[in-house]
C-alpha cells in the first residue's frame, strides 16, 4: 500500500478472466473516495485484498496439482487420453499420440470412429466400460486395448472420461526379450562355473591332508554346486515364460527324495535353530514316474520359504503319502509354526515377483530373499505334473503348503 494520499493498489487475480479483474477493481475503487479513509473503508479494502491473495492461492494450488496430475499421466507406459464431457480431448500422454495420432485428428481416424461408438454405448447404458473390462479393437492391422472409466464430481455429476490404450504387442515382445535375456546370460554363466568346479574337484583329492584346506576347498564346491543349480534355474525360468517348458521324466523314490533335501538343507535348519520332523505314509505306493530335479526344486523352494520364515525354536514337519483312498494322488505336505502369511498377500504369493510382507511377534520385518519366484515356480512345476499346489496361513500361527500329484500322470 502507498502513502495515505495514493489511491491503494489493484490485486489482479492471474487466470480468473477478465470480467473477475473489473469487479474487483471496481470493488477497490470505492476506497479512493478521500484523501483520509475512514477505519471502516481501511478494513474493507484490507478484507478486498485478503480474499484476493487467498483467491490466488487457491488457483495456483490447483494448477500445481493439474501439473501433478500430468506429470503422473505423462510417467505411464500405457496411452492416457482424458475426455471432457463432450468428447473433446482436454489431455493425451505421449504413449497416446505414439499409438493414435494427435489429438486435433483424433474422430477423423479410426480410433476415433470406434471411440465414438464405445461413448455411443455408454450413454446408453447410462455409464462406461469398467476399467476391468477392457475392448479390444483391431484398426488397421494394429490391435489395441482400451479401458475406460468414468470421472465424477463429488455429487456424483459426469465430468468426462479417461481412456487407457495399450499395444498388447508390445508386452508379448518385452516377455520374449526377457526370456532371451534369461536363456543367454545363463548359458554365459555356466561355462565359467564349470570350470571353477572341474578345478574344486582336482583340489580336493590334493588337500585330503590338510584338514582345513580340504574343508575349504569342498565349501568352493558347494557352492558352485548352488550357482549351477540357480543357472538351470533361470534357463527353466525362461521356458516357462516361453511356454516351452518341458518335464524331464524317469522313476522317482519320494521318500527318498524328501531325506535328501532335507539332509541338503541341515546347516540351514540347524543355524535357524528349527526342529524339522518328516514323515511317510504308505511309503511302498510312493514311487512315480516324474521329473526329479524338478520336483526336488519346488520342494526346496517350499522348505527353504519355512525356514526363513519360522523364528528360532519353532518347528517345520513335512509328511508325504497317498492323498485319496484310492491311491490316485500324492501328497506333500510342509508345515510350520511361522509368522504366517496375511490375508493381503494369501491371493498373490504364487505370482511372478511377488514378494510380500512377513513381520515376527515382536514386529520386526523379515526382508525376503530372491526376486519373488519361488512359489510362482513350485506352482508351474506342479502343473507340468499335472498337480496343484495350496496354501492355508494364519498370522502368527504359521502356514501349510500342499502339493498334490497324480501318480499316473505320465504313465
Amino acid at each position: 500500500m502507498g502513502g495515505p494520499g495514493d489511491p491503494p493498489e489493484i490485486v489482479r487475480v492471474e487466470g480468473i478472466g477478465e470480467n473477475t479483474g473489473n469487479l474487483f477493481e471496481r470493488l477497490l475503487g470505492g476506497v479512493r473516495q478521500g484523501s483520509k479513509p475512514g477505519r471502516a473503508s481501511i478494513d474493507k479494502q484490507r478484507l478486498l485484498e485478503l480474499r484476493a491473495d487467498r483467491l490466488s492461492q487457491t488457483l495456483r494450488d490447483k494448477e500445481q496439482d493439474l501439473e501433478r496430475l500430468r506429470g503422473a499421466l505423462n510417467s505411464l507406459e500405457d496411452g492416457a487420453l482424458v475426455l471432457d464431457a463432450d468428447g473433446g480431448v482436454v489431455f493425451m500422454n505421449g504413449p497416446a499420440r505414439d499409438l493414435i495420432g494427435f489429438a486435433e485428428d483424433l474422430y477423423s481416424s479410426e480410433f476415433g470412429m470406434a471411440l465414438k461408438g464405445i461413448r455411443a454405448r455408454a450413454a446408453d447404458t447410462g455409464g462406461v466400460t469398467p476399467s476391468d473390462h477392457p475392448e479390444r479393437l483391431d484398426i488397421g492391422g494394429q490391435s489395441l486395448v482400451l479401458r475406460t472409466a468414468a470421472i465424477t464430481g463429488d455429487e456424483g455429476v459426469a465430468l468426462g472420461t479417461v481412456v487407457f490404450v495399450r499395444d498388447p504387442n508390445s508386452d508379448q515382445v518385452s516377455k520374449q526379450l526377457r526370456n532371451h535375456f534369461l536363456t543367454s546370460i545363463s548359458h554365459e554363466l555356466r561355462t565359467p562355473m564349470q570350470a571353477v568346479k572341474g578345478a574344486a574337484d582336482l583340489l580336493i583329492g590334493k588337500v585330503q591332508d590338510d584338514i582345513r584346506a580340504a574343508q575349504l576347498v569342498e565349501t568352493l564346491a558347494h557352492n558352485v554346486d548352488v550357482l549351477d543349480r540357480m543357472v538351470v534355474e533361470m534357463l527353466d525360468l525362461a521356458e516357462m515364460g516361453a511356454g516351452t517348458f518341458q518335464p524331464l521324466v524317469g522313476p522317482v523314490d519320494l521318500p527318498r527324495l524328501m531325506s535328501s533335501i532335507l539332509h541338503g538343507m541341515m546347516p540351514d535348519i540347524r543355524q535357524a535353530q528349527l526342529e524339522v520332523r518328516l514323515m511317510v505314509r504308505n511309503a511302498a505306493a510312493l514311487e512315480f514316474e516324474a521329473d526329479e530335479a524338478r520336483l526336488r526344486w519346488a520342494v526346496g523352494h517350499l522348505l527353504r520359504n519355512a525356514i526363513q520364515y519360522t523364528e528360532p525354536d519353532g518347528c517345520i514337519w513335512v509328511a508325504v503319502g497317498l492323498d485319496d483312498l484310492a491311491g490316485e494322488s500324492i501328497a506333500v505336505d510342509i508345515v510350520d509354526t511361522g509368522v504366517g502369511i496375511s490375508d493381503d498377500d494369501l491371493p498373490r504369493i504364487f505370482d511372478r515377483f511377488y514378494r510380500g510382507t512377513a513381520v515376527t511377534t515382536d514386529g520386526s520385518r523379515i526382508e525376503p530373499r530372491g526376486l519373488g519366484q519361488g512359489l510362482f515356480i513350485v506352482r508351474e512345476v506342479a502343473a507340468v505334473h499335472g498337480g496343484t499346489v495350496s496354501v492355508e496361513s494364519q498370522v502368527g500361527r504359521g502356514s501349510s503348503f500342499t502339493i498334490v500329484l497324480p501318480r499316473h500322470y505320465f504313465n
